[in-house]
Parts: structure tokens; C-alpha cells; sequence
């Protein structure tokens, strides 16, 4: 209860987004290359919104952070809506965690993985939301990272998911 974050939800075209979260050259293709670059090319993404998401979210004057410190703390990051995660009625989640028939992407790292979500990771969901997380930060500006995150950037290394 000491910490929270900013959490932000942008609709995109179903093209768009399956460029940014499917493509070669996509949020998770940087993963793919490196636990580094995923990250890098994140915090970028993250860094060039961050004005404009907290522009437009207005001021609550019941916040306890600063969303601009919780979008440029380390552990920001971006995600598709799940479903049962919506945190409002404008957000409400797309998708759902569906065994797959068959993988929608192949690079041999993802697909032959061992890890629990390597399924979901070689599926290419197209969809129409993307979810900006803000870290967790208290008024403070410390940064709490939950143990089951820690190592998101290496799960999305690889197999594609965390």
C-alpha cells in the first residue's frame, strides 16, 4: 500500500500494434536480441510518451506519486490488456491466456523453450491496446520491483513472454 504506479492504456490500429508487438523489428523482436536492448528499447518508447500520457491524464489530487517519476523509474515497461487485469471501463482486456494450436512465431529460441509461458510467447496476438506500467514508487521515489519481475527481461528474451 506504500507504493504505487501510473498505468496508462493507448487504442492503435490492429496493424500498428501487431508491428509493435509482433514484428521482426517489434517491442518483443528487441527482447528476442538482447534482455538489454528489450529494455533499452522500452525505456525509449516509455521516455518519448511520457510527456504526453501524463499531459492528458490531468492532475488527481489524491495521488500519492508523481506519474512522471513512476514512468521513468527502471522497471516501466509496456504490455498488451489482459483479460480480468482491466484497471478501468476504457482498458477492459483483450487478451486471454489460450493454449495455441500451432506457433504464430518461429526464430528456433522461443518456440522450442521449456519455460511456462514459452507457448504464449510464440503466439502474435492482434489486438488493440498497448498498456504503458509505470514502476511502483513511493512519494518518496523509491522503486519497488515484485520478485516475480525481476527477471522479466531475460523471460522475454527467451521465450517471447513473461
Amino acid at each position: 500500500t506504500r507504493f504505487a504506479r501510473a498505468v496508462y492504456c493507448i487504442s492503435v490500429s490492429k496493424d500498428l500494434f501487431d508491428l509493435f508487438f509482433n514484428s521482426w523489428t517489434g517491442y518483443r523482436a528487441a527482447f528476442f536480441r538482447s534482455p538489454h536492448e528489450g529494455l533499452s528499447v522500452s525505456a525509449a518508447f516509455v521516455e518519448r510518451l511520457s510527456p504526453l500520457l501524463v499531459e492528458a491524464s490531468g492532475m488527481n489530487e489524491e495521488r500519492r506519486i508523481d506519474p512522471t517519476d513512476s514512468l521513468n523509474a527502471i522497471s516501466a515497461k509496456l504490455w498488451l490488456s489482459e483479460v480480468g487485469k482491466e484497471l478501468c471501463d476504457r482498458c477492459v482486456g483483450e487478451w486471454k491466456a489460450l493454449p495455441s494450436a500451432a506457433a504464430e512465431i518461429l526464430n528456433d529460441r522461443w518456440e522450442t523453450s521449456s519455460r511456462p509461458y514459452a507457448a504464449y510467447g510464440c503466439s502474435a496476438p492482434y489486438l488493440t491496446k498497448i498498456r504503458i506500467f509505470g514502476a511502483f514508487i513511493n512519494g518518496h521515489g523509491d522503486e519497488f520491483i515484485p520478485i516475480s519481475k525481476r527477471h522479466r527481461a531475460q523471460e522475454l528474451h527467451e521465450c517471447g513472454w513473461s
